[in-house]
């Protein structure tokens, strides 16, 4: 991302996100993420507990670099559509 672009993504995030978020699914879904998760960690010996961890960084990481290509690509279609 380019340093503009990067400040849009911040300024966006803190200020335009929420009201697009559906809070009830949100819930819904982060609910049952944290479920899982306590389920398998039960599951797990406590020295495997790290690839639990490792799996929820990797993902925390790769939905991160999703949401900014999203971004990204709203504001290339947002530029677009300006031009018109």
């Amino acid at each position: 991302m380019t340093a503009i672009v990067e400040k849009l993504s911040h300024y966006a995030s803190e200020k335009n996100f929420h009201p697009y978020l559906n809070i009830t699914e949100y819930i819904h879904y982060t609910n049952a993420e944290e479920t899982a998760e306590a389920a398998i960690r039960q599951l797990l010996p406590a020295g495997q507990q790290k690839l639990v961890d490792d799996l929820h960084q990797n993902r925390t990481c790769s939905s991160s670099v999703e949401l900014e290509a999203a971004f990204q690509s709203g504001l290339a279609i947002g530029l677009e559509l300006s031009r018109l």
